[in-house]
This record gives structure tokens, C-alpha cells and sequence, in this order.
């Protein structure tokens, strides 16, 4: 996940903004999943949208520790909804302003 943010923080220009997801601890799909790294699973084939993907989570504070480094973060929020009564998608919404060199 350094890396993606590394190379977001690389393409961004200087004052430009981005807007980045990613999944949070309370996603529904962590439960069918497979635990292969700290925070990191490859979905089963329980999951027809993630089946043999690898996907991570963040919390709150492990997104704003980690982007904080490259970034000045202008807004982390908090996203769920259901696809069906089952199926619980959570997502952390976080702006971003690149303005370190």
C-alpha cells in the first residue's frame, strides 16, 4: 500500500487533490475472506466481487498515520451501504493535497 500512495504522492502535481477509498475494518467481505498479512486478505470464492483479489483495509487512524507522510490530509470520512441485507460495504473517503516536495 506504500507504494500506491508513494506513486500518487509522484503524479499528483504540487497543490492538486485526490480523492481515495479504501476498504474499512467494518466491510462485510473481510468476513469471507482470507487472512494472507497484517490487514491484507484474498477474497474467497464466497465473494463473487472479490474472488481471488487481494485487497487491504485501514482504519481511521492507520490512513491518517500513513498518509500524512506524503500528503496534508483534508478530509477522511466514513462510507457504508448494503447490497443486500447481508452484504455490508465500508469504505474510508479521504482527500488528499499534495504539497511536500
Amino acid at each position: 500500500m506504500v507504494l500506491s500512495i508513494k506513486e500518487i504522492s509522484r503524479i499528483l502535481n504540487k497543490n492538486g487533490l485526490a480523492f481515495i477509498t479504501i476498504m474499512a475494518p467494518s466491510d462485510s467481505r473481510l468476513k469471507n475472506s482470507k487472512l494472507i498479512s497484517k490487514n491484507t486478505f484474498s477474497g474467497t470464492n464466497k465473494i463473487k466481487d472479490h474472488s481471488g483479489i487481494t485487497f487491504s483495509y485501514l482504519t481511521k487512524s492507520q490512513a491518517e498515520k500513513l498518509f500524512q507522510k506524503y500528503f496534508e490530509i483534508i478530509h477522511i470520512g466514513y462510507q457504508e451501504f448494503y447490497f443486500d441485507d447481508t452484504a455490508k460495504t465500508s469504505h474510508l473517503l479521504i482527500i488528499v493535497k499534495r504539497n511536500k516536495s
